[in-house]
């Protein structure tokens, strides 16, 4: 079957399908792309348990169309059920606070998060995450295996990593980063804005 295209948009400026972006991701199926509009309204929490594509309309918007950012709460994955994980889904141009696994602890592997805000931080879930040009606050590698973080804005840190597997890599790190707890990594350049001291990095 081929994969269906939705729209979401809870704004005054255009119209969607939906005005509720769970309530598209519910109507969904796997392998479904969803286009969330830039809005001056927040789209709350979202919760998947499928492979989706979500689109929204990029980290920064100033410029654009309308100016209006595609504002989520928090990005749930669901990882309570093997029959319902979000394994393969792709997380594009969304502004939103976190991104964190609920329900269970089962591994959500290959997820793409790219060209999002992340106003706090990304918890990495399984093996074969690609974080590429975000703006996020520090990302939870979690110790999987085949992580790219590439191209990012970091302004805090990256966190707990022992696979030789991890690529960190044309970063930007702002003031005050550093790693915690990160070994074998291959880290190549990257860029830092006034690190933290020395003994912050382990």
């Amino acid at each position: 079957a081929n994969a269906t295209i939705r729209t979401v948009n809870n704004g005054s400026v255009g119209a969607g399908q939906y005005t509720s972006g769970q309530t598209a991701v519910d109507a969904s199926v796997a392998g479904d792309t969803i286009y969330i509009h830039g809005s001056q309204t927040t789209y709350g929490d979202v919760t998947l348990n499928k492979r989706l594509v979500l689109i929204g309309a990029g980290h920064h918007v100033t410029g654009t169309q309308f100016n209006f950012p595609t504002t989520l709460g928090i990005i749930n994955l669901s990882q309570g059920n093997s029959t319902t994980l979000p394994t393969g889904s792709t997380i594009k141009g969304l502004n939103f606070s976190y991104i964190v696994g609920i329900s269970g602890s089962l591994a959500v592997n290959n997820i793409t998060l790219e060209r999002n805000y992340i106003q706090s931080y990304a918890y990495i879930l399984g093996t074969g995450w690609i974080c590429r040009n975000n703006f996020v606050n520090y990302f939870e590698v979690g110790n999987f295996k085949n992580t790219i973080i590439s191209n990012n804005v970091i302004r805090h840190y990256v966190n707990n990593s022992n696979q030789p597997s991890v690529i960190i890599t044309n970063n930007i790190f702002l003031n005050n980063t550093y790693f915690s707890n990160v070994n074998y990594a291959t880290i190549t350049n990257n860029i830092f804005i006034e690190p933290a001291p020395l003994n912050y990095f382990s």
